[in-house]
């Protein structure tokens, strides 16, 4: 369900402008100092929405195969809350890592090989938590590629550098190479 609201601009009423009855400028008289005026824009809600950083998008685009960015594609629209929680659509509750593997079409070998890459590279993070005695682990979303709410919890942001950086895209690029390099090496026939 979408809700669609009207934009409006708020203009601060100059004080150039006089009230010709009272000698009064227009600022001083008005309490709130300003005019509503509609523009031709509107913001469309939907609760499905996420908001993908383009530039990190680009960036991983660069450095990380088609298939990877497939699956990091479908790790974006899995995202809920402001801390960015990999949620399976499903049950509506965080992934397990059976899951997960499942979703994204890879068996578990591939899978763990995969979220290690993830995890180096800063795109996803484990989450541990402790409720009621019972330790969780909850698979989080780097926020700084992706998010589904206007605000963002500020805790998630010490979990994550800022992938759109020029240094951190270097580091990350760093990262890539050496686990792809790593995995040539120990895949290589004899």
């Amino acid at each position: 369900m979408n809700t669609i609201k009207k934009v409006v601009r708020k203009q601060v009423v100059k004080s150039e402008y006089f009230n010709i009855e009272t000698g009064e400028s227009m600022a001083s008289e008005m309490a709130n100092s300003y005019v509503v005026q509609e523009t031709d824009m509107v913001i469309v809600n939907y609760k499905s929405f996420i908001i993908v950083n383009r530039e990190v998008m680009s960036f991983l685009e660069e450095v990380l195969p088609f298939a990877e960015i497939g699956r990091i594609n479908k790790l974006c629209r899995s995202i809920k809350t402001n801390l960015n929680v990999l949620h399976n659509n499903k049950t509506n509750k965080p992934y397990t890592d059976e899951e997960l593997a499942t979703d994204i079409q890879y068996t578990r070998n591939k899978f763990y090989d995969f979220m290690q890459k993830m995890l180096k590279a800063g795109i996803v993070y484990n989450l541990v938590s402790y409720y009621g005695g019972v330790k969780k682990i909850y698979i989080v979303l780097n926020p700084h590629l992706a998010k589904a709410t206007k605000t963002t919890d500020v805790k998630l942001l010490e979990y994550f550098e800022d992938i759109s950086t020029e240094k951190v895209q270097k580091k990350v690029r760093e990262i890539i190479k050496e686990i792809d390099e790593a995995k040539k090496r120990t895949t290589k026939k004899f």
